[in-house]
């Protein structure tokens, strides 16, 4: 026996991503060195029992994402609510406080007038060091591909291009 769901079937059977409400404050000191997160996340598990307190443990342990913070206030949970089961579709609950610490340091960088990747550059985890949350090593390369970045001419040039276009 064979199941093909088209698209709408899918969608109306399978299961869903979490929706995520977060609570994100990152403090930085005049030489764009982080000094704390204040990171609470709250996912939307559904109607069901599903992974969602695993979820939920992922997302907390990913609450600082690759980044170096001497103080950490980091904490999730999952409710059980009425809406539609939700569990773990992909990257298991690392992609809502991840995407939101990656935003919030471009936020910083903007309000900073700091480059983007410079001021991840100054915050990285080094190789060997434990992230935060107690997990035992930040993730090798992070440092390399941020210095590739940097380097590469769509990156140098992108002010120009959009002064350039900013007319169109």
């Amino acid at each position: 026996i064979r199941i093909a769901y088209d698209r709408f079937e899918q969608f109306q059977a399978g299961v869903k991503r979490h929706a995520v409400k977060i609570d994100l404050t990152v403090g930085i000191d005049d030489s764009g060195r982080f000094q704390a997160v204040r990171n609470h996340l709250v996912l939307n598990g559904g109607g069901r029992i599903n992974v969602s307190s695993y979820v939920a443990q992922v997302a907390a342990i990913m609450g600082a994402g690759s980044y170096d913070f001497p103080l950490a206030d980091i904490w999730s949970r999952a409710e059980h609510t009425r809406s539609i089961v939700a569990g773990s579709v992909r990257a298991f609950g690392s992609e809502a406080p991840l995407f939101a610490i990656e935003s919030m340091i471009d936020e910083i960088a903007e309000a900073r007038k700091i480059d983007p990747i410079e001021l991840r550059l100054r915050n990285l985890l080094q190789p060997g060091w434990s992230i935060v949350t107690g997990a035992p090593k930040a993730p090798p390369g992070l440092g390399d591909i941020c210095k590739r970045a940097l380097a590469h001419p769509m990156w140098r040039g992108r002010e120009q291009k959009r002064a350039a276009h900013a007319n169109d």
